[in-house]
Formats: structure tokens, sequence, C-alpha cells
């Protein structure tokens, strides 16, 4: 993910490096027990929107790693730490991630697949959706509704509706 792109390489290299952009977007960590992740620079809440911590550090240094989010006693987050250091909706997003009780290590998963495995129609799906963000829209989807609602109930020809 750090190489730069080289001039010389094979089709898949070359291919590989100009798809960077859809796994950074895709990819998120699983926390497992968070020695490999720092908390403001990776993506570890597994959300497409929001999965990186934007809220200034109140009391943590800005190198920490998500195992300083976490009570090793008791093998639960620190949530007194958690509550202080994060937005409010952010913190009971974090103290609601599922802890492991053995020490496995934290692992790179692909988030918009059910098993967190990449392929290539959820990659799609997701530069799709990503694409379709970034066009404006209404912000309120209830005039959406209204608005189709409305068009499928005129009493017109089925092509009309279609053409509308």
């Amino acid at each position: 993910m750090d190489c730069d792109s080289a001039g010389k390489g094979s089709y898949v290299w070359k291919s590989m490096i100009q798809a960077r952009h859809v796994i950074e977007l895709g990819i998120v960590w699983r926390v497992g027990n968070g020695q490999s992740i720092y908390i403001k620079e990776d993506r570890w809440l597994p959300q497409l929107a929001g999965s990186r911590i934007v809220s200034p550090p109140a009391i943590l240094p800005p190198n920490s790693k998500v195992c300083d989010l976490v009570d090793h006693e008791s093998l639960s987050w620190n949530k007194d730490l958690i509550e202080q250091e994060f937005l409010p909706h952010k913190a009971k997003f974090i103290q609601g991630l599922p802890l492991s009780v053995q020490e496995i290590p934290d692992k790179e998963v692909w988030l918009s697949s059910p098993y967190g495995e990449y392929t290539t129609r959820t990659a799609y799906k997701l530069m799709e959706k990503a694409q379709r963000n970034n066009l404006p829209s209404r912000s309120s989807n209830v005039a959406n509704n209204k608005l189709w609602k409305g068009l499928w109930s005129l009493q017109v020809p089925y092509k009309v509706k279609h053409f509308l």
C-alpha cells in the first residue's frame, strides 16, 4: 500500500497500484489485541462513513494505540477513559465493539463483505456507492419517496411513467 507507482512492472502490478484507492476505501482493522492499530491514523471502526477517529485527543498522546483503551485485567473497554477521550456517539460505538478474551492479533478485513473477504463484486458496489454519495441529492429521503410514490400513482400509461 505504500509503494510508489513505478513506470516499470507487469500489467497486474500496475492495475493493483491504480486500484489502491478502492482497497483503502473498503479495508478496516478488526480489533484483536489492539497493538497494531493507531487510534487516530487507522480506520478501525466498522462503518464505511466515519471509520476513522477525527476528534482531537483529550488525554491520550497522538500516537496512542487501541490497546491503550482496553482494561487488560478485566479484558474489557476502559469506559471512563473512552468517555473522556471521545464524543458521546463515538464512545458508545467503541464500547459496543466486542473484545476477544484471547490475545489474537489485529487483522485487516474488507468491510463491504459479511465475511471480511475482498471480492470484485463488493469492490464494485463500494465504488458505485462512493460515486453515488458524491452526487448532489436532497437532504431528506422522505421527499424522494413522496415524489416516486406520486409519480407511480399517476393515472397515465406505463410508458409515460417510465419516461418520467
